[in-house]
């Protein structure tokens, strides 16, 4: 019988509150948490997925593809069969359930480099001064380093290669469902810019699936070069230019029928966001129109998994920018500040993990 034929389904979240759950279980599951992440962290840093892609093992041989110490693997592979994320068979060995197929390298469904960016210890680290963020309303990650992220990633290209990749993937989906037309008809569009696009994977889904659209992604130096060999690979190097410059000191083409922004203005608070928007607005002509792709938060949140997930982006983006996610009302006061009117939002369906049930885009014109 494979490991497979057994309930692989993971256990009840015990970090939100339900019926039956005693609250000093509830808290220990809090308090607790960062166990899961950092051991799915070790099992992909150390290649572990790869080594079970092939079928279950024992933990013997998968140490000795990992060159890891037997019996400290096994430890990590019974922690990460009591998260679901692999299965312990009859006799003893390990395989992956379809959660933890997920971690594989390889397939285009592949969440690992989410995995090596958001529970690395260089994204976990600034969590634990956490207190000086909420105490100043600043960044922990430039008080842990020294730099800023966008800094430290220019100067560490394997740490921002990773934070790329886990970008793109997040850009490949939520492109893969814009681009569908849902929420947003980009097919009446000639002309779309991209501002601080990353690798340029939405961009490419949104142009791939609108042929008579020409598009532009701005983007930092470090990553535009990424980006121009992506659209090369993809065959899109005829109608989409990459142009590297920073936001904040060099002007962006003007004139576009659109400017889009994923998930860039949440890195940044209210008056660094008021900047970006105010050189979109310059940019702009009086038929352009701005479209922002965000979270979009309640006015007052609820113990459930989907507000735990938009709470803790929230706080990431303090910890790691000094950033923040918005409500409604939030982003039309940043688009009233930058000469911009906030026309409606849609929920863009479709997507996975933490982006599931919080994405919106948003669209402004020009006062």
């Amino acid at each position: 019988m494979s490991a497979l034929d057994h309930d692989t389904a993971a256990p009840d979240a015990d970090a939100v509150p339900g019926p039956g759950r005693a609250p000093a279980d509830v808290l220990f599951g809090l308090v607790t948490g960062y166990y899961c992440s950092a051991a799915i962290y070790a099992a992909c840093a150390l290649g572990v997925p790869d080594v079970l892609a092939g079928g279950a093992r024992g933990h013997d041989e998968v140490a000795a593809s990992c060159g890891a110490d037997p019996a400290a693997l096994l430890r990590l592979l019974r922690m990460l069969a009591s998260t679901g994320i692999v299965v312990q068979g009859d006799d003893g060995g390990f395989e992956l359930s379809e959660t933890g197929r997920l971690l594989r390298s390889e397939g285009q469904d592949s969440m690992r480099a989410l995995a090596l960016q958001f529970a690395s210890p260089g994204q976990q680290g600034p969590w634990m001064e956490l207190a000086y963020s909420v105490r100043t309303g600043h960044g922990a990650f430039e008080h842990a380093h020294g730099v800023n992220v966008f800094t430290y990633m220019s100067e560490h290209p394997e740490g921002a290669a990773v934070f790329n990749a886990a970008m793109a993937f997040l850009g490949g989906q939520s492109g893969a469902a814009l681009a569908r037309g849902d929420a947003y008809d980009f097919s009446a569009l000639s002309t779309l810019v991209d501002v601080g696009g990353g690798l340029g994977t939405l961009l490419a889904n949104l142009l791939e699936a609108n042929p008579e659209l020409e598009g532009t992604l701005f983007e930092l130096p470090h990553t535009a070069e990424g980006a121009r060999k992506l659209l090369t690979e993809r065959g899109l190097t005829d109608r989409c230019r990459v142009l590297a410059g920073d936001v904040f000191s060099d002007p962006l083409p003007e004139g576009a029928d659109a400017y889009l922004l994923k998930h860039v203005i949440h890195d940044f608070d209210d008056p660094r966001a008021t900047e970006i928007l105010g050189a979109c607005r310059r940019a702009m002509a009086e038929r352009s129109r701005l479209l922002l792709v965000e979270s979009v938060h309640p006015d007052r949140v609820e113990p459930s998994a989907l507000h735990l997930r938009m709470t803790g982006s929230d706080l990431n983006m303090l910890v790691q920018l000094g950033g923040r996610e918005r409500t409604e009302e939030d982003f039309r006061a940043l688009l009233d500040a930058a000469g911009l009117r906030m026309l409606g939002t849609a929920r863009v369906g479709d997507l996975p993990c933490g982006m599931a049930g919080t994405t919106s885009i948003i669209e402004a014109e020009p006062c």
